[in-house]
């Protein structure tokens, strides 16, 4: 006789552990953190979750150590691409860490400058040696926004805990037509994310968002598996 199916809580359990065990195979540790913390929450007497949680949490905090220093490293070889990039690998880690919040919006005003010294002198040199007509016709390439730019400005939103006006920021690329695929899957982790952030009841925004997810991306999994669990199709 086969065992009946499991229910309530026990399935709770069960779609947690399985969350968490996916979340980390795929390198995505602080979503594999949440689900331990939310099973630890949900079951405080199952000591398993809160030893798999203190785990993951070492595993992170070293992971950020490292992260951090090498991102200091970058910055001071005037490597602020990369240097950026670790700071954005340490905030989603631990998207509370005001020091690589601070570094990155350093950085952008650093690079924000640059780009208006070189957009000015590029205009006085074209206007000495064109007339004003000709100057006021060409397009300024430099104005449109780029998808990495996009990608970061809403990633450190995200981090700050705006997801609202990340997605906001990100909507417009994204979603328009021969959109770049990352800023559409990243739009439709935002969405994941904000179901994360929103209360259980009422479910209805919850199922929203998951379905959002997943019909920007869905390779999501774990948007899957939450809509699955809520016993819900993704349509």
């Amino acid at each position: 006789m086969l065992p009946a199916p499991a229910t309530g809580l026990a399935s709770f359990e069960l779609t947690m552990q399985q969350r968490a065990q996916d979340a980390e195979r795929q390198g995505q540790l602080a979503d594999a953190a949440w689900a331990w913390e939310a099973l630890s929450l949900a079951r405080p007497a199952r000591g398993d979750a809160a030893a798999e949680l203190a785990r993951l949490r070492g595993v992170m905090q070293s992971r950020v150590t490292a992260a951090l220093a090498q991102a200091q490293q970058d910055r001071q070889r005037g490597e602020l691409e990369r240097a950026m990039r670790g700071y954005l690998t340490v905030l989603s880690l631990q998207s509370e860490h005001r020091g690589a919040a601070e570094a990155l919006r350093a950085i952008e005003r650093e690079r924000n400058e640059r780009q208006f010294l070189g957009r000015f002198s590029r205009q006085t040199i074209t206007r000495s040696t064109r007339d004003a007509a000709q100057a006021q016709a060409a397009p300024d390439k430099t104005s449109a926004p780029e998808s990495s730019n996009l990608s970061e400005h809403a990633t450190l939103l995200a981090a700050q805990g705006d997801v609202d006006s990340a997605m906001a920021l990100l909507a417009p690329a994204a979603l328009a037509a021969g959109a770049d695929p990352d800023l559409r899957r990243l739009l439709a982790q935002l969405h994941c994310q904000r179901a994360r952030s929103l209360p259980a009841q009422p479910a209805a925004a919850v199922v929203a968002a998951l379905r959002e997810c997943l019909r920007l991306d869905p390779t999501q999994e774990s948007a899957a598996a939450s809509l699955k669990a809520l016993g819900t199709a993704p349509r």
